[in-house]
């Protein structure tokens, strides 16, 4: 081969995008190239392939160059290593050996991220800027006729904390159908760096948080059970007018009494004593809850429930009255509060 070039088009039905000839062209999903080099395959005994690749393209990640050797048998391939350059870090592959079944492939070996800036990440993706850092070791990926499955966790120090995956498992991974499903884990998250980051208004404090039993089809989530709750200590605890009103909002209508509204309009930011949040997904619809403090799915008396408890002075109190929220509509509304981006307007 000598500047070659390969890619992987989306299935059939995935996106396109615009051909210099003002065309629509598929939009690779995967590729590489320039490759040079040469492999000897053979249904009669052992083989090699030596190549040097000249960069690539993963969605909207940029790939830098790297080489890559293999010891090639008749019905698979063997992959003792290679360092692929991504980003100000690389992602590592290790021992990996396929083979070639009735089935269709399958194999085994080990992936590590090394670690990437996340604001390097985050700007390559289109999304709001994030400090911190990525990485991952998979020592057990496998993979199977149309699945995916990495036995280790994916960690990403960001917001003044850490996150982490565990679990994951991907059907179809470049399918029309694509299944994932994961457990997520997050741990002393700063408010204050996550709400400035999203536009949500300003809360100070710092939440632990974690994502059961997550199932995304298509990359798009269809159940889960989340829950987000700040954490014990003596830290200053405060949250803004806008923040009161965006939660009240996904809350449902009507979560702040009269009497409270009042008190908006005098207060730029609130005294809060702890905050908790719960969404379970199935079937399209959020099952709400609040403070973990409460009794699982008991309501107040008067039938809400409480995401932000007051203290200090001025202190108030954020209840949410739906406790079964439509999904499409819960995603709507939190992109309608990031877009806007505006102060509250208190009636």
């Amino acid at each position: 081969m000598h500047a070659a070039g390969f890619g992987l088009a989306p299935p059939q039905g995935g996106a396109v995008a615009e051909g210099g000839g003002g065309e629509a062209a598929s939009a690779e999903v995967l590729a590489f190239g320039p490759v040079d080099g040469r492999v000897r395959w053979s249904s009669r005994g052992p083989g090699a392939a030596t190549l040097q690749v000249g960069g690539g393209r993963w969605e909207k990640l940029a790939l830098g160059a790297f080489a890559l050797d293999a010891a090639l048998e008749p019905a698979g391939l063997h992959l003792t290593g290679a360092r692929i350059p991504l980003l100000d870090g690389a992602l590592v592959l290790e021992d990996l050996a396929f083979g070639w079944s009735a089935a269709g492939w399958e194999g085994r070996g080990g992936v590590v991220l090394e670690p990437v800036s996340m604001p390097l990440l985050t700007e390559a993706l289109g999304l709001p800027a994030m400090a911190g850092v990525m990485s991952a070791a998979l020592p057990g990926l496998k993979l199977g006729p149309g699945e995916l499955v990495l036995d280790g966790t994916l960690a990403v120090s960001v917001f003044d904390g850490w996150l982490q995956a565990s679990g994951l498992r991907v059907r179809e991974p470049f399918g029309l159908a694509s299944h994932l499903t994961a457990d997520i884990e997050a741990r002393h998250i700063d408010l204050a760096q996550l709400t400035e980051t999203f536009s949500f208004g300003s809360i100070t404090g710092h939440i632990d948080a974690e994502v059961r039993g997550l199932e995304l089809s298509s990359w798009r989530p269809t159940a889960f059970d989340a829950r987000v709750a700040s954490i014990e200590g003596d830290e200053r605890r405060r949250i803004s007018q806008r923040a009161v009103e965006n939660l009240s909002a996904l809350g449902g209508g009507g979560a702040l009494a009269a009497v409270q509204r009042s008190v908006l309009r005098l207060f730029e930011t609130f005294g809060y004593r702890e905050l908790g949040l719960r969404c379970r997904l199935a079937n399209g619809v959020c099952e709400m809850g609040g403070l973990g403090a409460e009794a699982e799915g008991a309501a107040r008396a008067d039938g809400g429930f409480t995401i932000v408890r007051g203290g200090g002075i001025p202190a108030l109190d954020v209840i949410g009255y739906n406790r079964r929220v439509d999904w499409n509509e819960l995603v709507a509304r939190l992109q309608r509060v990031v877009a806007e981006d505006v102060s509250p307007t208190i009636d």
